[in-house]
């Protein structure tokens, strides 16, 4: 039952099929019928085309992001919840906090494909709490409990008495301490294949969001099964040959997952050290994906882990300490260089420590660390402080001054301690790899939406057919990367089905096949555009304008050891979706 007082609420939106196949295959409508919805608009979108329309559409752009006229959408892709292969994915949407524009956050686990099966096209938080509860889902029914001693709990421990009240399989989603204070960096966790609260929608601070909304966690009682294509032979064919071209394309990310690109960053000196200060690091071995697949053989963890129903990549990992027990899973290319070695740290078991903690209290990896790399650049805490960096974990969970400082992200520590050297994009810390070295990642960076994600388009060395190092050409490169990484996040697509280009003819044939039409790669490419058109003009309402598209002013002008700088044009980044 619905608490009798609850400003707070949430109502599914469910998918149905067109029966016409020259329409739009799929409409998300409101079963509940209000207002303001035009069912042809979310035509054809899924994950982060249906959150950040909706976000675009229903949330004023002004609005405080932790209050009440913000809305929380969590929206599997559109063949999320089908056979296609590594298309578990699932969007989770909101004004950022941390950035204070549109936000779509990506992650696995087991969740996306439940809603999915469920018929469930986005789910809908909206409001603030007058409590703390805990959301049943259960088909087209949505059940508010009372969160009771679940309030305050870590991930772990919420996961744990999730299990025992629901069952071992039924997916929940779930935030930490960081998400009910109110943390900028704080995450939205999901439940893995093993029933772990390890997969986590890490930026932007939509764990904040869901925690303003009075959300402690998020329960999937509803059954399906896989949503049937339109064409299901011709489909299945599609899937197996993309299937068996992953398997057999991706060994290098299942053998050591993505800490495969601590080496190779590394030999390309873009490897971000003490507070993106130098770009390799001598000894680099001690935190490599070598080492890890070392450690996880002889301890009795796992690498080539599924992080989600149907990923036939496998690129997680399960990771045991040095004792043979359980520590953290997975243990990612950006938590071991953020948290690690731009932190100055050195050991894979400390880093995989601080990432347990920070999944267990619900903080990003990438912009705690990025955090705690500033306040070591202002003196606050040393480098290499491992026990100072946990002191500072435990800190920013019971709320003191310097806690809640590193809580609201790298930007605000700058800002407050007087720090120049901050590697932040519209509020958002930047991933692992420098773009002084990576140059079209660089102008990802500063163009995207979401603030400085790589995940919204990664120019990976030699993924652009051009030198790396060289300004030119790069915004072009980063712009098409971007629309391809958009379209896959509006599928429910892993990003490393790709590089991109080259995948295309079997996406195409994958969403044909699906939704009965017959969509070339740029009709495919005008949905991405779309959506990105959609965050860019609600970016700019919110006073995030085309002309913040830069980073900061020290990569510019502090060169790497190999002489390099970020030297690609202001006005290029300024027009960057102009051409």
């Amino acid at each position: 039952m619905f608490p009798r007082s609850r400003p707070c609420s949430a109502r599914p939106c469910k998918a149905y099929e067109d029966n016409h196949a020259t329409d739009p295959p799929y409409r998300y409508v409101n079963p509940f019928r209000l207002p303001g919805r035009n069912a042809g608009a979310y035509a054809g979108l899924g994950g982060r085309g249906l959150t950040s329309r909706i976000i675009s559409r229903e949330v004023p752009p002004n609005c405080l992001p932790l209050g009440a006229d913000n809305k929380i959408v969590f929206a599997p892709g559109l063949l999320t919840g089908s056979q296609a292969p590594s298309s578990g994915r699932l969007s989770v949407g909101a004004k950022s906090p941390l950035t204070g524009g549109i936000k779509e956050s990506n992650v696995g686990g087991t969740a996306g494909v439940c809603l999915a099966r469920m018929g469930i096209g986005a789910l809908i938080v909206e409001g603030v709490a007058d409590g703390t509860y805990i959301l049943e889902i259960d088909g087209d029914e949505v059940r508010f409990q009372p969160a009771g001693e679940l309030n305050g709990q870590s991930n772990y421990a919420v996961g744990r008495s999730l299990v025992d009240r629901y069952g071992a399989k039924t997916p929940y989603i779930t935030i930490g301490p960081a998400g009910e204070a109110g943390l900028a960096v704080a995450t939205v966790a999901v439940s893995d294949l093993e029933g772990r609260p390890t997969r986590h929608a890490g930026r932007g601070g939509m764990g904040a969001v869901l925690g303003a909304k009075g959300v402690k966690a998020m329960v999937l009682l509803g059954k399906g099964s896989a949503r049937e294509p339109r064409d299901p032979e011709r489909f299945k064919t599609a899937g197996k040959r993309l299937a068996k071209e992953l398997a057999a394309g991706r060994k290098a990310l299942t053998r050591y997952g993505t800490a495969v690109l601590v080496n190779v960053i590394n030999e390309a000196g873009a490897l971000p050290v003490n507070n993106f200060r130098h770009g390799s690091l001598a000894g680099v071995e001690a935190i490599s994906g070598e080492t890890l697949v070392k450690n996880c053989e002889s301890r009795g963890g796992r690498t080539g882990h599924g992080c989600h129903p149907g990923c036939v990549i496998r690129c997680s990992n399960i990771y045991h300490g040095a004792n043979g027990n359980y520590l953290t899973s997975a243990l990612e290319y950006e938590t071991i260089t953020l948290l690690g070695s731009n932190c100055g740290l050195r050991n894979l078991d400390q880093i995989a420590e601080l990432d347990f903690m920070c999944d267990d209290l619900g903080m990003d990896t990438m912009e705690t660390g990025t955090a705690m790399a500033v306040a070591m650049e202002a003196g606050t805490l040393q480098w290499g402080d491992f026990e100072g960096m946990k002191r500072c974990l435990g800190e920013m969970a019971s709320g003191t001054v310097l806690g809640r400082l590193l809580g609201q992200g790298a930007q605000t520590v700058g800002r407050t301690l007087g720090v120049k050297r901050v590697p932040t994009v519209k509020g958002q810390a930047i991933a692992g790899y420098d773009p002084r070295v990576l140059k079209g990642t660089g102008a990802t960076y500063a163009t995207t939406p979401m603030g400085g994600d790589h995940t919204a388009g990664n120019c990976l060395p030699g993924r652009t057919g051009l030198n790396d190092r060289d300004k030119e050409g790069q915004v072009r490169a980063s712009r098409e990367i971007q629309r391809y990484t958009t379209l896959f996040d509006n599928l429910g697509m892993c990003i490393f089905v790709g590089p991109v280009k080259q995948s295309m003819a079997a996406v195409g044939e994958l969403f044909n096949s699906y939704c009965g039409l017959a969509y070339g790669e740029n009709e495919l490419l005008a949905l991405a555009d779309g959506i990105l058109k959609d965050e860019l003009a609600f970016n700019e309402k919110a006073g995030i304008t085309r002309y913040q598209n830069d980073l900061p002013a020290f990569f510019r002008t502090e060169a790497l050891h190999t002489g390099l700088v970020f030297d690609v044009s202001s006005e290029e980044l300024v027009n960057a979706f102009d051409q």
